[in-house]
């Protein structure tokens, strides 16, 4: 959960997408204190959104037109 925190704040993304995956983690670490097996696949799946996003956002710029 550390790392996802970690992750989430040195995005390279508007504010408001901050705050928004700010708040499913939070959601998620909420969850962790009731029923850790749901959390940790709900862990698991914010972690994978969250690489899909940072490769999305760091390579945008290169990919040469027409490809």
């Amino acid at each position: 959960m550390r790392e996802a925190h970690r992750r989430v704040r040195a995005l390279p993304v508007p504010a408001e997408t901050k705050q928004r995956l700010a708040k499913r983690l939070l959601a998620i670490c909420e969850l962790s204190k009731r029923d850790l097996g749901p959390a940790a696949t709900r862990l698991e799946s914010f972690l994978i959104e969250l690489d899909v996003l940072i490769l999305d956002t760091q390579s945008a710029g290169n990919i040469a037109e027409g490809d």
